[in-house]
């Protein structure tokens, strides 16, 4: 079951291919497509900074496939004609090119997807194409219609925190590419289903699940009776965890009673002497 695991997990989050230059080819890939800009990464293996980099400039692959906008990298230590070229000093350093070969310039700015993208639709023009969310962000308004009525289905509800590490990318979810997978490669129903606890509007429903840590997971099995006893995870939510829960392992969900929302508790820990009642399924 472990490598069933993994390979669905390599299926489900892998992102689009970073093409990777170099001397012999940098300039007719980067500079080989008429009216086509590129924006090329270079990095040096090892460095600290160009890995807290590649979460968030590997997305801008999939959102500027099919326009005018080319995503490159480029190891800059190894390829030393383009190094001095260019006067590589340091890394990671990101530079834009138009395709007659115009050095552009060198962003500079906060290295997030988010910003990345305003400044290359600042200077291409070119905006990127959101593909569709998934994931539904629930509020106290619809969680009636997305969680509690959807008896049927396998439903995930994972309370985040935007800031959080893991969760401070919506461009590179993890979660919303696991939704993603279930729904055009699995297609068993399983619905995923979120919660932005910074928003004031959702504090009914942390006091509701009495949610004191980030992020929490919990799980309603399909063709369950009725939606008191969830499964609860507040630790080690990763893809691994959800994937496991949902083929039926134990990754260390326990059964949690919800209080009723009329009730309108005070947040507060669950207690570490909680009963522990995992469910299984037949694989």
């Amino acid at each position: 079951m472990r490598s069933l695991l993994h390979g669905l997990l390599l299926c489900a989050v892998a992102l689009a291919s970073l093409v990777e230059v170099d001397d012999s080819n940098f300039e007719s890939l980067v500079f080989g497509q008429p009216g086509k800009y590129s924006f090329v990464y270079f990095y040096a293996p090892g460095c600290k900074h160009c890995q807290d980099l590649e979460p968030h400039f590997e997305p801008l692959v999939d959102l500027y496939e099919g326009t005018n906008l080319q995503i490159f990298k480029m190891n800059g230590r190894t390829n030393k004609r383009i190094r001095d070229k260019y006067q590589l000093f340091g890394y990671p350093t990101l530079k834009l090119f138009s395709s007659h070969g115009d050095d552009i310039g060198a962003y500079t700015g906060i290295r997030t997807t988010t910003k990345m993208v305003e400044y290359l639709e600042d200077a291409t023009g070119i905006h990127p194409i959101y593909p569709p969310k998934t994931v539904v962000e629930v509020t106290p308004e619809n969680i009636d219609q997305e969680v509690f009525e959807k008896l049927q289905n396998d439903v995930l509800l994972v309370f985040y925190a935007p800031w959080a590490e893991r969760w401070d990318n919506a461009h590179n979810s993890f979660y919303e590419k696991l939704a993603q997978y279930y729904k055009n490669e699995v297609k068993d129903g399983t619905l995923f289903r979120a919660v932005d606890v910074s928003k004031a509007e959702n504090n009914a429903l942390l006091a509701q699940f009495k949610v004191a840590k980030y992020p929490t997971l919990f799980y309603f099995p399909k063709n369950r009776e009725d939606n008191r006893k969830p499964f609860k995870l507040d630790h080690d939510v990763g893809p691994e965890e959800i994937v496991e829960i949902l083929m039926g392992s134990d990754a260390g969900q326990r059964e949690f009673p919800l209080v009723d929302s009329s009730e309108s508790p005070e947040i507060e820990e669950d207690t570490e002497d909680a009963e522990v009642n995992v469910q299984y399924r037949d694989l």
